[in-house]
């Protein structure tokens, strides 16, 4: 598995987006990543879904959200640390206007994304979900592929932390991501001209 930080570049139609990885943070999924990148299974495909105020999603060798694969197989864990985010104290009750029933209530973030099968690795630093970050799109736990999102949103997605593992962060052409997040969009948040990028790992 790879250490340290790794430089790659998005070359996107629209421009070209640097990012840095931190394989200390996601070893594995830093692997992943730059092992797909370097046998040129990202080149030429999509953004398949921009949201602005949101994300921008890729990755999908199908182009719609449904399909990719990693190096270990069609998937694999998930690396956080629900710690990071303070999920271990924060308690449902206290996250929602809702009214939950008592042992919901109780019960901390950390808890309740156990029992949906989460598995946290108190070993890790997670990244932040915070603008320009780059994370894992998955379909529950421990169903990581190739498909990834980039967080546009100013504010972060705070909503989504301890369900996706984060592994970079854009160093230069935040204002690409942001004009791939607001390009003209048709059905499922697919845009109307497609958006497609090769990976360079430098």
């Amino acid at each position: 598995m790879l250490k340290g930080k790794h430089e790659i570049m998005l070359k996107t139609s629209l421009g070209d987006i640097t990012l840095v990885l931190d394989a200390d943070s996601a070893p594995k999924t830093v692997t992943n990543f730059i092992e797909l990148a370097k046998s040129g299974y990202y080149d030429g495909l999509t953004f398949h879904r921009v949201i602005p105020d949101f994300m921008i999603k890729g990755g999908d060798p199908n182009g719609n959200g449904t399909g990719g694969e990693s190096i270990f197989g069609v998937s694999f864990e998930d690396e956080i640390n629900a710690d990071s985010y303070g999920l271990h104290k924060l308690k449902l009750g206290d996250a929602t206007d809702e009214a939950l029933p008592e042992e919901l209530a109780e019960m901390t973030q950390k808890e309740y994304l156990e029992k949906q099968g989460y598995i946290f690795n108190d070993d890790l630093k997670s990244l932040p979900m915070e603008k320009g970050y780059i994370a894992m799109a998955n379909s529950g736990p421990n169903t990581n592929g190739s498909q990834f999102f980039i967080i546009q949103r100013k504010a972060g997605t705070p909503w989504l932390e301890g369900k996706h593992t984060v592994f970079g962060k854009v160093t230069e052409g935040m204002d690409v991501v942001d004009a791939i997040a607001n390009t003209e969009k048709g059905a499922n948040d697919m845009p109307v001209e497609a958006v497609t990028f090769d990976v360079e790992v430098k």
